[in-house]
């Protein structure tokens, strides 16, 4: 790929020409080639950085390689970083290329020549460029010399042309030796001069020699040296943006990206009205495709392809732009927070203000056009200006399509990588192929996330494996269910106020989603089959929980599991249950997010003591095992003097709930036996707030309060934190 990269070189060949400047270099060259006065003649060739001068004086040259009586010398004084180093190089160079094809071996001139460029240089230190020819001439006189040289020339019929290049990349003070080196020489009579520089920075330099003269000094200097001001021939706006697209395309072959006709349409569209104002040189088009054949590569799957190509464009065009958006993530991605007692004004104003900044500090810029582009990638900046409301249901259709808008990808187009909390799209498709060719009997150690799934990036996996999941076919659907029963114990739970959020919770909402794609006639079944290959008890409740069933309040809702379906269902779990009882293990501890739930089934599909007969047998050996109880049927809360989410106060809906599902006797007889009567009584209800000490212990003195004093619950209902 490292080949494809262009080297921002210009061209050499007329062959090459892409922006029709082969016939403007040949009419210079026949101008030159063709004169019949001997005086000489400067010529500045205008163009700003990138614009293809050099390329017109690489025509200039070829198109004179086959005309003998033009010697043509090409100097580039950036080579040089003194401006000694400058003077003795230009003077060589004249040397060596009269010596090669004009004058004899001989010939004395050629050691006159010789002599003359070493010896003004090695003076020019202690003197103005004047005062040094006109003092130093060992040998011949200057004007000796100058009569000798025009003399060959004459004899000879030949010209000399001097193409001087990467002016405007010199430092001021060598522009100015430069252009006092040409106003000296300029004289000599059949020899011509092309400078090729920006004619701006050029007369800012010299302007800035003389900065006590007026306020033009630098372009009426300029006027004294330069006899012929030519500005390189405009290029079509079209074949720019021809010649962009072809870098465009360049880069989406070399990364094997391919895009439907709609996004290239779109691309084209957006590109050509957003951007073609600013492609003002060859070489802006050639950075925008190198950067493209750096990051589509990279980014390939990982991003939305047309997206990342206009970003990359902002880049390259509206640079300040860039790195605006580049710093402040968090307030151009997502939307903003919607709710009755939220008011955004100043976030959409802090917005407006921050690319008014950038903006004012672009060049070439529709102020206009490039907002519209802002609010066509970020509708948090269409919302800044036109009000428009985006739910967060709007952030699963983004991640969907990988768009910069979305938190979950906005990184990812400035950094050019997936983060280390993150997880690659390239590795979600790479899980769902495997899924595809995993097969009966699903065994653990070829379960596709086995590679993937771990408890730092639990959440990004199944997050983006729910994105996906309604466009998976029926088998990859049964498999990916699978995979993820298997590894249930591995999707971590994480006390919080919405816990539905929990990888655990949304790996069970995702079989739930994965199930839709079955047959509804097989649906059945199949969760059985997902059932038996999970490890742990509390995801088999809380799949039982999300799977999409009837309600009577949207009987309009029919692809769901019908009443008798559940049933079945519950059945099926029951009698797991009972085997997992059968063998000793305490169901207790193995589901302790979910004990309301079990013992509520439990007694329904066994039999209505079967919990009060299976905890007298287990809690006078474990009675800490209440405090787990206790806090399945336990709110969650936020705040108060609290860094952390945490268990809410008892309350005393949910006290009755707890001694409806329990015989308060066996849950007080524990308690009596096991905790000393003076930690238990409390006069006043025990809030968390003020016993914080006491830890998970206060679950335990608020329910004994609640069966001591009965009565006075309604002075304690609204306990909660």
């Amino acid at each position: 790929m490292a080949d494809s990269y262009s080297s921002d070189s210009p061209v050499t060949k007329h062959k090459e020409d892409k922006f029709n400047r082969w016939l403007f270099s040949k009419r210079i060259a026949d101008v030159i080639a063709n004169r019949i006065d001997s005086s000489s003649i400067v010529i500045g060739l205008y163009g700003a950085w990138g614009n293809g001068k050099t390329s017109v004086l690489n025509f200039i040259e070829e198109s004179l390689n086959d005309n003998p009586d033009v010697i043509c010398i090409k100097f580039n004084p950036w080579r040089f970083g003194a401006e000694e180093e400058l003077l003795k190089a230009f003077f060589q160079d004249i040397a060596h290329a009269i010596e090669a094809k004009l004058i004899t071996k001989t010939d004395k001139a050629k050691d006159a020549v010789k002599s003359f460029a070493p010896a003004i240089t090695s003076m020019f230190g202690a003197a103005e460029v004047g005062q040094a020819i006109s003092s130093f001439i060992p040998t011949i006189e200057l004007q000796k010399l100058k009569e000798r040289i025009e003399g060959e020339l004459e004899r000879a019929q030949k010209r000399v042309l001097i193409l001087i290049d990467d002016v405007d990349r010199l430092e001021k003070t060598e522009i100015h030796a430069l252009f006092r080196l040409v106003k000296l020489t300029a004289d000599f009579k059949y020899t011509a001069y092309i400078l090729a520089f920006d004619k701006d920075i050029v007369a800012a330099s010299l302007q800035d020699r003389y900065a006590n003269s007026s306020n033009n000094a630098g372009e009426a200097f300029l006027e004294k040296i330069i006899q012929v001001p030519l500005h390189l021939p405009l290029i079509d706006q079209s074949i720019l943006i021809k010649f962009c697209f072809q870098g465009v395309n360049e880069a989406l072959t070399v990364a094997d990206i391919e895009v439907t006709q709609d996004q290239a349409s779109d691309y084209a569209n957006k590109f050509t009205r957003y951007f073609s104002s600013v492609v003002t040189t060859p070489r802006k088009a050639k950075l925008y495709g190198n950067i493209l054949l750096f990051s589509l590569p990279i980014l390939k799957g990982e991003v939305d392809t047309v997206e990342l190509m206009l970003v990359e464009a902002i880049r390259v065009f509206y640079q300040p732009i860039y790195d605006m958006l580049r710093i402040n993530k968090e307030l151009f991605s997502g939307t903003f927070r919607d709710g009755r007692y939220i008011n955004n004004d100043s976030e959409k104003e802090k917005i407006k203000q921050l690319i008014d900044q950038a903006i004012g500090l672009c060049k070439y810029v529709d102020k206009e056009r490039i907002i519209e582009l802002l609010k066509d990638l970020f509708p948090k900046i269409n919302s800044s200006y036109h009000n428009t409301l985006y739910g967060s249901e709007w952030y699963a259709i983004w991640d969907e399509k990988q768009r910069v808008c979305a938190p979950n990808y906005f990184s990812r187009y400035f950094t050019y990588s997936i983060l280390e909390e993150d997880i690659s799209d390239v590795t979600i498709k790479e899980i769902l192929q495997q899924c595809e060719l995993w097969q009966d009997p699903f065994e653990l150690h070829k379960n596709p996330l086995n590679e993937f799934l771990n408890n730092e990036n639990a959440d990004k996996v199944i997050s983006k494996l729910r994105a996906r999941a309604s466009n998976l076919s029926e088998k990859t659907s049964l498999s990916l269910s699978i995979a993820i029963a298997q590894k249930s114990d591995q999707l971590p739970y994480t006390l919080k106020l919405f816990d539905w959020f929990t990888p655990v919770i949304q790996g069970a909402m995702l079989i739930s989603d994965l199930l839709q794609n079955i047959n509804k006639k097989n649906r059945l079944e199949y969760i059985k089959s997902i059932m038996e290959h999970i490890n742990n008890l509390d995801f088999m409740f809380d799949l039982l929980q999300w799977v999409k069933k009837y309600d009577e309040e949207r009987p309009e809702e029919t692809d769901v599991f019908l009443s008798a379906d559940m049933d079945e269902l519950i059945k099926y779990l029951v009698s797991f249950i009972e085997m997992k009882i059968s063998r000793n293990i305490n169901i207790v501890e193995a589901v302790p997010r979910n004990l309301s739930t079990l013992f509520r089934i439990l007694n329904e599909y066994i039999q209505p003591n079967f919990v009060n007969e299976y905890l007298s047998k287990i809690l006078p050996s474990k009675p800490e095992l209440i405090i787990q109880i206790f806090s399945a049927y336990l709110g969650i809360a936020e705040g108060g003097n609290r860094s952390r989410p945490h268990r809410s106060d008892l309350k005393f809906e949910q006290y009755k709930q707890i001694i409806k599902q329990i015989n308060i006797e066996i849950l007080i007889e524990v308690i009596e036996q096991n905790f000393e009567q003076k930690f238990l009584f409390s006069k006043d209800f025990p809030e968390q707030y003020d016993h914080l000490e006491e830890g998970e212990f206060i679950f335990i003195k608020q329910f004994y309060w609640f069966y001591k004093n009965q009565n006075e619950e309604n002075d304690t209902s609204e306990n909660s934190e």
